[in-house]
């Protein structure tokens, strides 16, 4: 039957006779007859349940804020898919978490409680790990008939009793930074995952639950999106000016390197309010050199980090910026964001002052491009407020492509300024990096030479 199914997909519709014509079909004429009606009565009802999500588009789409769309898609899961319970979790790589907004139960408006969970790493063990984090982890559909004799089942979820059938989707999607700080969509990283719970009609979800669930799933990344340019598009461009009137006064008062420390702290914090503390690393061919200054001299000093070291060092080589939940927290080495915090090293990379370890912090390292390499590394500390990261809430998203190209501009106004008060080291890597290329290209003209006289 399954042969049969898979040769009336291939051939449109006309397998049927092409099977019974064959010698070793094992079905009878009755068989078949009822294996292809099983077939177009389950593509039917997959159109109608389609038909009938497209009839909700309207309502699903028109919704005044992110708390009203999760509320509506998750009442649409539950309908859709005739199940007892819903969740939307919301991948947030910044903070090394994800988190969701439990469905309210008396009004259909009220915001709902936000439940978050950390980021698993790639080497973490799934048992016990739950169904949502695993399914992020595969990247796969997970489809469980019976929830309670499965190991993944996390056992310390409120809801774990109380849970039976499953099906677990994730939404690919996300957002990577590429060299240079570009954001590009990454069709192989998750961006959402939905999770279905405890199908009524029957015992399990089928093939159609999957196919409606990643709809829905689709939906709401494209309504997420719409609302959270809405609710950012005042900020941005309140932003905007500010890098103006920051442009000019580095074009026009900056004359020396204290000036280049100040007026990169105050355009931060104006551009992102919730920047704690600011400073720029020059990169050198060998090494990278803080600029310090103790804030009553007017000199800056320099000071060496022996190698590339830390997360300068890092962001130095591979010009790929880095963001670092809570540096001066322990995490488990199971976490996705326990593999860019094992590159941080508090001699040279940043550290939260002892008065604020209780707060909860996002360390940024930003590289300055010039003439296709690092110049300097910028590096800036940002406290993230509780609840659920969404829009703009004045912090820097390393996965926001409006907040690179604010950060690409800015740093590009002190960059000429940079090799001009420091030439010996930012020009020093240029100038290694050209001889490099210079040297190579020599060779690979050597070599074609001695092929040609070969």
């Amino acid at each position: 039957r399954m042969f049969l199914r898979q040769l009336l997909a291939s051939t449109a519709g006309q397998g049927s006779a092409t099977y019974e014509a064959d010698p070793a079909a094992s079905l009878s004429h009755e068989e078949v007859l009822s294996t292809v009606s099983q077939e177009w009565y389950l593509q039917w009802q997959r159109g109608q349940r389609v038909q009938n999500l497209l009839g909700r588009l309207k309502w699903l789409s028109r919704v005044p804020d992110i708390t009203v769309a999760f509320q509506r898609f998750q009442t649409c899961i539950m309908e859709e898919l005739d199940c007892e319970r819903a969740a939307i979790w919301v991948l947030d790589h910044v903070r090394g978490g994800m988190w969701t907004r439990a469905k309210a139960r008396a009004r259909l408006d009220e915001q709902g409680e936000v439940l978050r969970m950390p980021l698993p790493g790639q080497d973490s063990d799934r048992n016990e790990l739950g169904f949502v984090r695993c399914a992020f982890l595969d990247k796969s559909v997970i489809e469980v008939v019976d929830a309670q004799k499965d190991p993944r089942l996390n056992p310390d979820s409120e809801e774990a009793n109380r849970t039976w059938s499953v099906l677990v989707a994730p939404i690919m999607g996300g957002m990577t930074v590429g060299p240079g700080g570009r954001v590009v969509r990454n069709d192989k990283e998750v961006h959402l995952v939905l999770q279905a719970t405890n199908k009524k009609s029957a015992g399990r979800f089928d093939s159609a639950d999957h196919f409606i669930l990643f709809c829905i799933g689709m939906a709401f990344a494209e309504v997420m999106a719409a609302c959270e340019k809405m609710s950012s598009a005042k900020m941005m461009a309140d932003r905007k000016d500010s890098l103006l009137r920051s442009a000019e006064r580095v074009m026009t008062s900056c004359r020396k390197p204290l000036d280049i420390l100040n007026q990169l702290a105050d355009a931060m914090h104006t551009l992102f309010p919730n920047t704690s503390e600011v400073v720029l690393h020059l990169v050198g061919p060998d090494q990278t050199h803080l600029m310090s200054s103790d804030g009553f001299s007017k000199r800056v000093e320099l000071q060496p980090s022996k190698g590339f070291r830390g997360l300068v060092g890092r962001v130095a080589q591979s010009r790929i910026a880095i963001s670092v939940s809570n540096p001066h927290k322990p995490t488990p080495s199971d976490t996705a964001n326990a593999v860019d915090k094992a590159s941080y090293d508090p001699r040279v990379d940043l550290v939260v002052h002892k008065r604020h370890l209780k707060r909860d912090y996002a360390l940024h390292t930003y590289p300055v491009i010039a003439e296709g390499g690092a110049v300097a590394v910028c590096q800036f500390l940002c406290q993230v407020e509780g609840g659920a990261r969404f829009g703009d809430d004045g912090s820097f998203n390393m996965f926001n492509k409006e907040h690179l190209e604010l950060m690409n501009q800015l740093l590009n106004y002190f960059q000429p300024f940079l090799m001009r008060f420091y030439p010996k080291i930012c020009g020093a890597r240029s100038q290694a990096r050209w001889k490099a290329v210079l040297a190579g290209t020599r060779l690979g003209l050597l070599k074609l030479v001695q092929q040609a006289e070969s």
